[in-house]
């Protein structure tokens, strides 16, 4: 299934998952290729780190060019929006007709996922 978003990302998080805080924060144009293309997958990644904020730091600040995620998720669950998932970056290191089909997601953790409230 490929799948297009017709509408802001954001706006589907709200609307499905209420309780999550969704936070946009773009990167700057040129930490991601600004070319509209179909998904058909998601990539989870771990960061060691203590926070995105860190991270997008980081990405922003080595000159490597488009190496990023779309999505980030904090320890605390805060769910970041980094790009219109719509566009793509490179996040696999398996080239771009690996990444421009999925979206990629980074999850700051610098130890197992705990339960929360029993979720």
């Amino acid at each position: 299934m490929n799948i297009k978003f017709k509408i802001p990302f954001s706006q589907i998080l709200k609307t499905k998952f209420p309780e999550l805080n969704v936070i946009e924060t773009l990167l700057p144009e040129g930490e991601y290729v600004k070319e509209v293309t179909k998904k058909n997958q998601g990539v989870l990644h771990h960061s060691a780190s203590m926070s995105i904020r860190w991270l997008k730091d980081v990405w922003t600040a080595d000159g490597r060019g488009p190496i990023s995620t779309a999505l980030a998720i904090e320890p605390n669950g805060d769910v970041y929006i980094l790009f219109d998932p719509n566009y793509w970056s490179y996040h696999t290191g398996r080239g771009q007709w690996v990444d421009k089909f999925n979206v990629g997601c980074e999850m700051a953790n610098v130890g197992p996922v705990k339960l929360k409230d029993g979720k």
